[in-house]
């Protein structure tokens, strides 16, 4: 990303992931600069935001049981709304405005 970046700006980069035990969203917010022709990293701030039970079970429901569209939809709602609302709580003690 950066190597072939004409600009040649560091950056604030947010990652978030959810794994296969469905316990926590994982956030991690670093800062990504270009230093000669290598890339330095920063870790500015990493988190984790619990899935409640019922979201868990959700979850997990629509990954193992027959469902419908809708219920799928809904779910997949839910997860975006719980990783929005985890990337803000991550950025939001670093100053970092969305």
């Amino acid at each position: 990303m950066l190597l072939n970046d004409k600009a040649n700006r560091e950056r604030i980069v947010a990652g978030l992931m959810s794994g296969t035990s469905v316990d926590a969203i994982d956030v991690a917010i670093t800062l990504i600069a270009p230093c000669g022709g290598d890339i330095n990293v920063n870790v500015l701030g990493y988190t984790e935001a619990p899935w409640s039970a019922a979201d868990r079970d959700a979850i997990l429901r629509v990954s193992t049981e027959c469902v419908t569209a809708q219920e799928i939809a809904l779910v997949d709602r839910m997860v975006g709304e719980r990783f929005c609302n985890a990337l803000l709580d991550a950025t939001t003690p670093l100053g970092i405005k969305l």
